[in-house]
């Protein structure tokens, strides 16, 4: 019987690089949806892998990181995969299915995640570090699409202006637990998306410090 080591599987073939790293990471993830976050362990993941601890945590130190390795996997965002759906509201509709296809998935750990973090400043500012960057790439590829067919009349807006709607259904995500409605996609695009876009608050004087009246 051949020895379980990094990567090595019963048909004595050895994985290596990203075809490793997703074996992993698919090990995970069934393990979470067979189990659980509280009760997931990264033994558990290796057995599921047929592969040995040390192998997973040379990769990723503590479970929250394998974890949430293993939903970027499963469903990841990005920009450059966003399709071009020739229109503003199409690509906004886009967006926020994608994102909310991410967010179904990622309910199964999120509560449990969270807790995890809360032990973790320093992970848990990475995440949502690396969170925000990609919905900012993803609002900044959509506007820019947008201004350059003459939809909206610029591409240049405060940040909050341009999170606002992946803000809105993240917060809603989280508070509902569950994934966005058809119709909840419609109600932030036409209620807040666009009119904001199409007709975003004067940048003048933003920066410019109150007086106060003598």
């Amino acid at each position: 019987m051949a020895a379980v080591g990094d990567g090595i599987t019963g048909a004595a073939t050895r994985r290596r690089g990203k075809t490793l790293e997703g074996a992993l990471l698919e090990a995970c993830w069934d393990e979470l949806l067979d189990v659980g976050y509280s009760a997931l362990t990264i033994a558990a993941v290796a057995r599921r892998a047929h592969t040995a601890k040390p192998v997973i945590y040379r990769r990723w130190p503590t479970r929250p990181e394998l974890v949430f390795a293993a939903l970027q996997h499963r469903a990841p965002l990005s920009a450059a995969t966003l399709p071009d759906t020739g229109s503003l509201r199409g690509d906004l509709r886009a967006a926020l299915e994608r994102l909310s296809r991410r967010a179904e998935d990622a309910l199964v750990a999120m509560h449990g995640l969270l807790a995890d973090f809360q032990h973790d400043p320093a992970l848990l500012d990475r995440v949502r570090a690396e969170i925000f960057g990609v919905a900012t790439d993803i609002i900044h590829t959509v506007v820019t699409r947008a201004a350059d067919r003459g939809e909206i009349p610029t591409a240049d807006l405060p940040q909050r202006t341009l999170t606002a709607a992946f803000d809105l259904a993240r917060e809603e995500i989280l508070f509902d637990a569950r994934p966005l409605s058809a119709q909840t996609i419609e109600s932030i695009i036409d209620d807040v998306a666009i009119p904001l876009l199409s007709n975003p608050p004067a940048r003048a004087n933003r920066h410019k410090p109150e007086t106060l009246s003598q």
